[in-house]
């Protein structure tokens, strides 16, 4: 990437010929209106606490949300939160079972994200789950 170009692109840097995006905030990729409607975030943790309250709030702000969570019944009940103006909310918010602590099934949830996702470009994720080791 030659210097005009890197001083044009102020959220991703060179390495070789790729483009490594850098985590923004998520009060920017709220706050970007021409971002809106046409990025996918994928949320774990998604059916409570932090989680579930990023769902929302991305969803309200046009983006399409994967939820990831154990408990389905939890994440299709925040359908029943999110405002009736929302159009589509099946295609803006799509709720999948997931488990972080069964990596067997990682390949199969990605697949499904990157087929349902608006261009199959997944923009952000919202690391919301929690996980605890027994010793």
């Amino acid at each position: 990437m030659s210097e005009s170009n890197q001083k044009k692109c102020t959220h991703c840097v060179a390495a070789e010929d790729h483009h490594l995006h850098i985590m923004r905030p998520i009060s920017l990729l709220i706050n970007k209106e021409e971002d809106k409607m046409r990025k996918s975030i994928i949320v774990t943790g998604a059916s409570s606490g932090i989680g579930k309250a990023t769902v929302i709030r991305l969803v309200k702000s046009g983006y399409q949300v994967f939820g990831l969570a154990r408990r389905y019944s939890n994440l299709t009940s925040i359908y029943t939160e999110l405002p009736s103006s929302i159009e589509n909310k099946e295609f803006q918010f799509i709720p999948l079972e997931f488990d972080i602590t069964k990596p067997d099934r990682f390949d199969c949830i990605i697949n499904e994200i990157f087929s349902k996702a608006k261009g199959n470009t997944i923009y952000g994720l919202v690391s919301s789950a929690g996980y605890v080791e027994i010793l």
